[in-house]
């Protein structure tokens, strides 16, 4: 229901995302507080402001427009034109895929093959290639599925 006397309403936007960010932490906060003691109230301010920036975030696929019957919530339309639409459309050898898999596979094999040769007491050193063997491994798995690689 579109009309030439539709125009955006940014306050009731605004007012509706703050309201979003602040109301579930203060009440999840004075819950955790009255069930849990006083202490706990950073922690349930902390929690319910979690909650509150998803249901925000969830708040920014709609654009308030005041009508001629009130206020109404539509959804944003979607730029087909930004970087990551671009991004997406570019077409590529598929083999580039097998070679992305093979690479990240071989990170995974040099970081994990690393670990007994490093110092012992060097933890932090120990825990970066753990860290760079999972990446690989699982984004060689993430490309290899991605590229369909295993379809039949």
């Amino acid at each position: 229901m579109s009309s030439d006397y539709d125009r955006p309403a940014p306050l009731v936007d605004l007012l509706e995302t703050v309201g979003l960010l602040v109301l579930p932490a203060v009440v999840v906060g004075l819950s955790v507080s009255a069930l849990s003691g006083p202490e706990n109230f950073v922690a349930g301010v902390a929690i319910g402001g979690l909650f509150g920036a998803i249901l925000a975030g969830l708040r920014r696929g709609f654009v308030a427009v005041h009508t001629s019957d009130g206020v109404e919530r539509r959804q944003r339309p979607t730029p087909d034109d930004t970087a990551w639409a671009r991004l997406a459309d570019v077409e590529y050898d598929p083999r580039y895929d097998r070679v992305l898999t093979v690479v990240l596979f071989g990170i995974a094999v040099v970081a994990f093959g690393a670990i007994p040769f490093v110092d012992p007491q060097n933890d932090s050193l120990s825990l970066r290639l753990v860290l760079v063997g999972f990446f690989g491994l699982v984004s060689a798995l993430v490309s290899l599925g991605a590229s369909g690689a295993t379809d039949r």
